[in-house]
């Protein structure tokens, strides 16, 4: 055997060293999302649950033709009644309330309704087809 030549592996040692320069490593993959463990018998988490804020009273809108002619026909026909304890206590209360709910999720909704019964600024509520339904 003859030994071979230092210069006849230097084209071999070439090549080697050029395709390894090319060679790229692909970037680091980013980790998957961690979706959030539900246990069974745990709730998930309500987006729609919150605490009543405030609550004012809401008079509701009177309709036009009702507000024309029971102002024509009560400043004709009628007079002035006499205020009694008996009707004041008859008169009935505002129907609706507007009730402003401060969501967990940090937004603010203001809602007009009737109130339910235990309602009351600071109770927890869950907002349903825009309305507070009180939570137990």
């Amino acid at each position: 055997m003859t030994p071979k030549s230092p210069m006849r592996l230097l084209p071999a040692a070439l090549a080697v060293l050029v395709l390894a320069a090319c060679a790229t490593t692909a970037p680091p993959r980013p980790a998957p999302p961690i979706a959030p463990v539900v246990r069974p018998g745990t709730p998930a988490a309500c987006t729609t649950c919150g605490r009543i804020e405030r609550i004012d009273a809401a008079a509701p809108a009177p309709r036009a033709t009702g507000a024309v002619l029971g102002g024509v026909v009560g400043g004709v026909l009628a007079r002035p009644a006499p205020t009694t304890a008996a009707n004041a206590a008859r008169a009935p209360g505002p129907a609706h309330y507007r009730v402003v709910v401060l969501l967990d999720s940090g937004r603010r909704l203001i809602l007009t309704q009737p109130l339910a019964a235990g309602m009351k600024v600071g109770s927890r509520v869950r907002v349903d087809r825009s309305r507070a339904v009180l939570l137990r």
